[in-house]
């Protein structure tokens, strides 16, 4: 048990008096508001006789602490309840345990709480600035955390620590200032995770951090939330959606959102938000829809959602991403328009089962989609597309798919080898000089002796390559019959390989 000083002022009389019954105590009228860590530490700690069926609690409004309130480790049986008050050192709650602390409308230096256990709710709240980090890594909250309304300026990259700790209900950031990082790698929160209205300020690192973060309830990164870095929720478990509608986010790096490999129970939407920089969502599990309605990114920018698995994914851009990968994606729906797309898209791999637009888009319009291609040309994205319009019904459509398929893969001379023109030219050029070499060595037979014919093995070789073109030597020599039958059979085979 912690012992009481002797020499109490009237401040802290008032909270050894109001402490064991849990009165408030307002200290703002009095001249003298300063009360020592020390009393503080010694009224939570016991040193308070407490009178039969007592309900304690710390509720002080107006007190200036100038020393560091040192609780590390301590067994704090009592809620704690602080509003208008002053920690000029700071606040030590590492591996301390708690019921509940709210903090509210206080001026804090720094805030230590790694490993800190409460039974119910942690706030920092309703104006209360913090000018160092707050460090709750590790800790375990019994209910919400709250950092609603405050002012965080850490004087570092990292504003808020909260790697490894579990929430059991709730984290509320919100309508707050953040001139630094929200770092939460591996945290658990049961309930929601909300930074609605925020303003997030970091210095060249990501504004939120979570990288396999899981929460419980949905993501709301919306409703005037601004952040000058980037979202970072890869590998993140989230048991409801994100909701970022009209937000605007910067990116420290090439994307200003990173959900890959993320699994997102519901809809995740965008809806009207302002990307300065790329949206990343490669691998990622999306149950509901991805909202990329009235987005606008800035030039330079792009949108992966290569092999992700999603059940509608809308691109009706605003002003589009430069490019966009779909590559070995999986959607139920894709909803888009005439001017939706990106100048470069990748689809090789992509499946679909519908795309849903506003009737205004004909077959040309699609088949020019699939000319945007940069992978260059592939059968697959024909055949899905060819497909789609077949579950519809509509089998002209999917023939002219096909047919287009077709054309396409035979522009060239060689359409064996696709675009790969020069590997044909090679073969080609290998036969020639093969067969003229065999054919000076044992030039054939004249079929009519009596007519005398100049005999050019290069130009028979060509003949016999070449059956489409009658080059005047073939028909009037022998041997070479047999062998160009072959030599043709085996070019066919060749050269017609799908």
């Amino acid at each position: 048990m912690e012992l009481l000083p002797a020499d109490l002022n009237i401040a802290e009389q008032r909270i050894v008096a109001a402490f064991p019954v849990g009165a408030p105590v307002d200290l703002t009228r009095l001249p003298d508001r300063r009360v020592r860590a020390d009393v503080i530490a010694a009224v939570l700690f016991g040193a308070c006789d407490l009178p039969r069926g007592a309900r304690p609690a710390l509720r002080v409004t107006g007190a200036r602490i100038t020393e560091e309130l040192v609780l590390e480790a301590g067994a704090i049986a009592a809620p704690v309840a602080m509003t208008g008050c002053d920690f000029e050192s700071g606040v030590n709650l590492a591996d301390a345990t708690a019921v509940t602390i709210r903090l509210h409308d206080c001026r804090i230096a720094v805030l230590y709480g790694s490993d800190l256990r409460t039974q119910g709710d942690f706030e920092i709240t309703d104006g209360s600035a913090v000018m160092g980090a707050i460090d709750l890594q590790g800790a375990r909250i019994g209910g919400d955390l709250r950092l609603s309304k405050v002012h965080l300026h850490p004087g570092e990259k990292t504003a808020v620590y909260l790697s490894r700790a579990r929430i059991d209900g709730g984290l509320f950031v919100r309508d707050s200032l953040v001139c630094g990082q929200l770092r939460m790698i591996s945290a658990h929160v049961g309930g929601l995770f909300t930074a609605r209205g925020s303003d997030f300020r970091p210095e060249k690192v990501s504004a939120i951090q979570a990288e396999r973060a899981k929460v419980g309830e949905s993501v709301f990164i919306d409703r005037g939330f601004r952040s000058t870095g980037r979202i970072y929720l890869r590998h993140a478990e989230i048991g409801g959606g994100i909701g970022a509608q009209r937000g605007r986010i910067a990116g420290t790096t090439d994307e200003s959102i990173n959900i890959t490999r993320a699994a997102i129970g519901r809809n995740v939407h965008f809806h009207g938000a302002d990307l300065n920089g790329g949206f990343n969502a490669k691998g990622s599990r999306v149950g509901g829809d991805i909202d990329l309605d009235k987005t606008v990114f800035a030039e330079g920018t792009s949108v992966d959602l290569s092999f992700a698995d999603v059940r509608t994914v809308r691109v009706r851009f605003a002003v589009p991403p430069d490019s966009m990968n779909l590559e070995g994606a999986t959607f139920g729906v894709i909803q888009d328009d005439r001017d939706a797309w990106p100048r470069d898209v990748r689809l090789e791999g992509c499946t679909y089962g519908a795309i849903k637009d506003d009737g205004k888009i004909g077959l040309r319009d699609r088949l020019k989609w699939l000319d945007r291609d940069a992978g260059g040309f592939s059968p697959q994205p024909f055949e899905q597309l060819s497909a789609m319009y077949r579950a519809r019904g509509d089998e002209a459509a999917a023939r002219r798919v096909a047919l287009e398929r077709h054309r396409r893969r035979r522009r060239t001379l060689t359409p064996g080898f696709g675009y790969r023109s020069w590997l044909a030219g090679i073969w080609l050029a290998a036969l020639l000089a093969t067969g003229a070499t065999i054919f000076s060595v044992w030039p054939p037979i004249a079929v009519d002796p009596k007519t005398p014919r100049h005999f050019e093995p290069v130009v028979y070789t060509l003949d016999l390559l070449l059956p489409v073109a009658d080059l005047k030597q073939e028909p009037y020599w022998q041997f070479g019959w047999g062998l160009g039958t072959a030599v043709i059979a085996g070019l066919m085979r060749l050269f017609n390989r799908n």
